[in-house]
């Protein structure tokens, strides 16, 4: 693994436990054929969001 793919993941952790923390549904996609990265559900209103990191 190269050293920018481990700053990568180190930065989609990063925003994965930032929405833990806000009480977000999180999860990171794991295909890196999108350019969707972390996909997260609001536990109260149930809206989606996809986030590029």
């Amino acid at each position: 693994m190269t050293r920018n793919k481990n700053i990568e993941n180190a930065g989609e952790f990063y925003v994965l436990a930032q929405l833990a923390q806000r009480r977000y549904i999180a999860g990171e996609t794991d295909d890196g054929q999108t350019l969707i990265d972390v996909i997260a559900t609001d536990e109260g209103t149930l809206r989606t969001v996809n986030i590029q990191v």
